[in-house]
């Protein structure tokens, strides 16, 4: 019998509520400049989806985001 570890891993950010509306509202662009930026930091993973809760914002990878993977996705969502 073989094992598979998950599919999907989260990457969660705190930030204020009426940012992450904003975020979330035009994802597909964000979605697309993250994984630029994670493409530019010869990083293996790709974001697929953003979605919000009260204070944070949830990105959903494709693999586990090592530590420079996750400064790359933050620095990118404090600079807009």
């Amino acid at each position: 019998m073989t094992t598979r570890e998950p599919s999907r891993k989260e990457v969660i950010i705190p930030i204020a509520k009426h940012i992450a509306e904003l975020i979330v509202n035009s994802a597909h662009i964000h979605i697309t400049n993250i994984n630029k930026c994670l493409r530019n930091s010869k990083s293996d993973i790709v974001a697929d989806f953003i979605r919000s809760t009260n204070n944070e914002i949830i990105i959903t990878t494709s693999k586990l985001a090592n530590d420079l993977n996750l400064a790359t996705i933050e620095n990118y969502l404090k600079n807009i």
